[in-house]
């Protein structure tokens, strides 16, 4: 997202509070990449460590999650935007509802990595149908 679209507003803590946002949305995505990433690792790797980190930091991505989400609705409280702006807010609050699911997943993938580990047999997709 281009600078311009979160700043101009006559009240500069206002576009403080964008650029805040933005920045923590970005974290978010950070750490869910980063969470898939290890968790496919774990997987390939078949590292039982590393799929243990995923699955012990998905209160992280729980709680950025809520984070994020409390810091959004005080803006929406506070500033009532509208137009462009509520476009963003919201877009903001779609992006971190989807980065927490893709947290989710990740922690998921852990999970079944350490299922394999554990001689958990899974069945092919061709051989469910």
């Amino acid at each position: 997202m281009s600078q311009n679209h979160l700043e101009g507003h006559t009240v500069r803590r206002y576009d403080g509070e964008l650029n805040h946002l933005h920045l923590r949305v970005l974290e978010l995505g950070g750490l869910a990449l980063h969470q898939t990433r290890n968790a496919l690792i774990a997987l390939r790797d078949r590292d039982r460590r590393v799929a243990k980190s995923v699955i012990g930091r998905e209160w992280e991505v729980n709680q950025l999650d809520v984070n994020i989400d409390d810091e959004l609705i005080l803006v929406i409280a506070r500033r009532a935007p509208v137009a462009r702006d509520l476009r963003i807010v919201m877009g903001f609050a779609k992006t971190v509802n989807e980065l927490e699911r893709v947290g989710d997943e990740a922690t998921k993938v852990a999970r079944l990595a350490l299922q394999v580990f554990d001689g958990f047999r899974i069945e092919p997709a061709d051989a469910l149908m």
